[in-house]
């Protein structure tokens, strides 16, 4: 009977471990997503100008390529500067509305990764414990290191 408790909670970690390290993927990779910078358009020049050279070259060579004139040109800038910016206002109210999603997210995932550590503790010997909490302490000290450079580095991207 002890075997069967034993492998019930060995799949119950392994399944909880894959969920995590699936949130864990998937954030990360919402965040490389959200890196990507949006092309600044000039509305002052008269012309489109991206803050990105490959951006700016490619409208440009679309806009010889239809042949554009200097009003059209214009007009089209004026519409991108408007698109930008209510992207950027539909981006700002998501990721308000996403950052009270994210932290309800980050405390009930921190409630269930401490259950799953205290079910995993529950199968080892008072030696194994002591050893097991001093592993995840130094794992966590390392988690929480990435974090804060991976927050410094954002912030010195942003301020550039």
């Amino acid at each position: 009977m002890k075997t069967r408790a034993q492998a019930t909670a060995t799949s119950l970690v392994v399944v909880l471990l894959v969920f995590v390290s699936g949130t864990l993927v998937g954030r990360a990779w919402d965040e490389r997503s959200a890196e990507a910078r949006p092309v600044e358009v000039s509305a002052d020049s008269g012309r489109a100008e991206a803050a990105e050279e490959g951006e700016g070259r490619r409208r440009t060579r679309m806009y010889e390529q239809v042949g554009l004139n200097d009003a059209q040109s214009v007009t089209i800038d004026s519409i991108v500067v408007h698109f930008r910016s209510d992207a950027r206002a539909l981006q700002e109210e998501y990721r308000a509305r996403y950052d009270e999603q994210r932290a309800e997210y980050e405390r009930r995932s921190a409630a269930l990764v401490d259950s799953v550590r205290e079910a995993i503790k529950s199968v080892m010997n008072p030696a194994q414990r002591v050893q097991y909490d001093s592993l995840l302490a130094a794992s966590d000290e390392r988690r929480r290191a990435r974090r804060e450079e991976r927050e410094r580095e954002e912030g010195n991207d942003e301020s550039r």
